[in-house]
């Protein structure tokens, strides 16, 4: 009962009942349905950002210096985006990728096209870590174990979750102080 007192106290009452009075067009379809997709898509941007800045926290707390965002350049000459290279974008020895997910479809896809045009860039003295979490890839196995296999090859050098950032901050640690 006092869940149904605290929805009557903010008028959901009142807001159903108007609106199974509404006449409903499809233009009004379509804009709601937008609204919400838009909505999940804006929480989806969040959801990425908040990972690459429990990254970067990490990456402060190592003392290591880095640039977030932007085209690194590699081998050949070749661009491509990653979230953070350390030292610097022009031959970064540590490249890491961030990508949290609670979506599913072509985006989640989207994350393999990405990692392949880093490996297309990624010289062969550069570490290449992925940073990735979210409940999305329980439905896209697939694609998870397309990365487990880049791994396997030696492409990917380790693919953290938010569960072991630890891990990455040691390994970065351990970089920046033995080879750089």
């Amino acid at each position: 009962m006092l869940l149904v007192s605290a929805l009557s106290q903010m008028g959901v009452e009142e807001e159903i009942e108007a609106q199974s009075k509404r006449t409903w067009g499809i233009e009004d379809v379509l804009m709601e349905r937008y609204k919400f997709q838009r909505g999940r898509a804006i929480k989806g941007q969040k959801r990425g950002r908040a990972l690459e800045d429990q990254v970067e926290e990490l990456l402060n707390s190592v003392s290591c210096q880095f640039v977030r965002g932007g085209n690194f350049r590699g081998k050949n000459k070749k661009t491509a985006k990653a979230d953070f290279s350390i030292p610097e974008l022009v031959e970064p020895k540590i490249v890491i990728e961030c990508k949290g997910f609670e979506a599913t479809g072509s985006k989640m896809t989207d994350v393999l096209g990405d990692v392949e045009k880093i490996l297309e860039a990624k010289s062969g003295q550069m570490y290449f870590f992925l940073v990735t979490d979210g409940l999305a890839w329980l439905n896209r196995l697939s694609d998870l174990r397309a990365l487990v296999a880049y791994h396997h090859k030696g492409d990917v050098d380790m693919i953290f979750t938010v569960a072991s950032l630890d891990q990455l901050a040691q390994a970065v640690g351990h970089i920046v102080r033995h080879e750089m």
